[in-house]
This record gives structure tokens, C-alpha cells and sequence, in this order.
């Protein structure tokens, strides 16, 4: 099984934009884009980026996820969520 590869942009979407954003290629072609962010809120505004890549992704996408460091969970949209920074090392007690 090959490892997934970091990406520093995702050119292949055709969105400039995006310079920067990082996402884990896989090797069947799907994409996780992780963001970690040093906040305890969530904001629309974290996730606009990662909402217009999901629709140039489509169905490769398999979940953006934004880390905060915020103790809840939220749910932004479709394979789109907020996470406490937490959830990268333990189970913790995240709450919705």
C-alpha cells in the first residue's frame, strides 16, 4: 500500500487559490484536506476555502477537517467538519 502524500496546492483543481492548502493525496485518487488552525471558535469563514475546494474535488473528497482548539465538535456541511486539536492524539471528550 502506498502512503498518502502531502500536497502544498491543489493545481490539479484548477483553483490557484488554493496555494498553500494542504491535502493528503491517497493513493486511489480521493483527497482529506486537514487545517489547523490556533483558535477556540469556529467560523464560516475558516471553512470558505475548504468549501470551494470540496466542489472542485467532488466525490474524491473524502472529509475536510478543520483543528481548533475549541473542546467541540462541528458540523460545517457535507464531508465538512471542525475538530478539536485533541482528536489528533487521543479520543478526548469532544462534544457536539
Amino acid at each position: 500500500m502506498r502512503r498518502p502524500r502531502a500536497g502544498a496546492c491543489r493545481k490539479s483543481c484548477g483553483s490557484a487559490g488554493f496555494v498553500g492548502h494542504n491535502g493528503c493525496d491517497l493513493a486511489d485518487g480521493r483527497v482529506i484536506l486537514p487545517e489547523v488552525k490556533a483558535a477556540q471558535t469556529y467560523r464560516t469563514d475558516h471553512f470558505a476555502p475548504m468549501r470551494r475546494l470540496a466542489e472542485d474535488l467532488g466525490d474524491r473528497l473524502v472529509a475536510g477537517v478543520v483543528f481548533r482548539l475549541s473542546d467541540h465538535t462541528f458540523h460545517y456541511g457535507e464531508k465538512l467538519w471542525g475538530l478539536p486539536v485533541s482528536a489528533l492524539w487521543g479520543h478526548g471528550r469532544a462534544s457536539a
